[in-house]
């Protein structure tokens, strides 16, 4: 370390203490960049599958009990606070609703975390057919709503007459397919065609339907 770098914040101008601070915050920023990283890769192998069909997932599960079963107390350990937790939130009703691993292509994993960190208000997403864009982007938005009950949503068309067939029919099958793995979430959720409508019936949260030609 040079002896420039011993030097007090309080003794260095303002502009110093400015730089250090962005230089800083870009280290934290980078730092949760690659926690997050390594996160999102480490929850996406898990949900994959071995040559018998049982996902890594059950199998680190299954080798912590078979640990605990043979004696060892950090594995007991972990499981009994893992269970409790687990109790507590479901006391609390502290379900955090999350997108599974295998629903998220490689390719919406980096802006996935962008949403989940609030770094940006506006996001554009590229894709054709077949890049999975309509099903990432349909289960976020019933995410969103579901960690958060204040917030609604709108969608835009540009014609109003294909709202029922894309996007409606979109958020509809996000609502089954998250109610998959989370047993329970479809039963809040009411469709209506008139009006185009999608509504939670414990939260009155709305999802509205509009066609830029209304």
């Amino acid at each position: 370390m040079a002896q420039k770098d011993l030097i007090p914040m309080s003794m260095r101008t303002k502009e110093e203490q400015k730089q250090i601070a962005i230089m800083g915050g870009k280290a934290s920023g980078e730092a949760r960049r690659k926690k997050a990283t390594m996160l999102d890769v480490l929850e996406k192998t898990l949900d994959e599958k071995n040559a018998k069909g049982i996902t890594y997932q059950e199998l680190a599960t299954l080798g912590l009990i078979k640990g605990a079963v043979n004696g060892n107390g950090k594995n007991y350990e972990l499981i009994y606070n893992l269970m409790s937790e687990k109790h507590k939130k479901e006391e609390n009703n502290e379900i955090v609703i999350v997108i599974p691993a295998k629903d998220i292509a490689r390719s919406f994993v980096d802006i996935n975390r962008m949403i989940d960190d609030r770094e940006y208000r506006e996001y554009y997403l590229e894709g054709g057919r077949g890049s999975t864009k309509s099903s990432y982007i349909s289960e976020k938005i019933i995410e969103l709503l579901e960690n958060n009950p204040t917030m609604c949503c709108v969608v835009l068309r540009k014609v109003k007459d294909t709202l029922k067939d894309s996007v409606f029919t979109q958020l509809e099958w996000a609502i089954d397919t998250l109610s998959e793995t989370y047993i329970g979430i479809k039963d809040s959720w009411k469709l209506t065609k008139s009006p185009l409508e999608i509504t939670n019936t414990l939260t009155g949260q709305k999802i509205y339907f509009r066609g830029a030609d209304d």
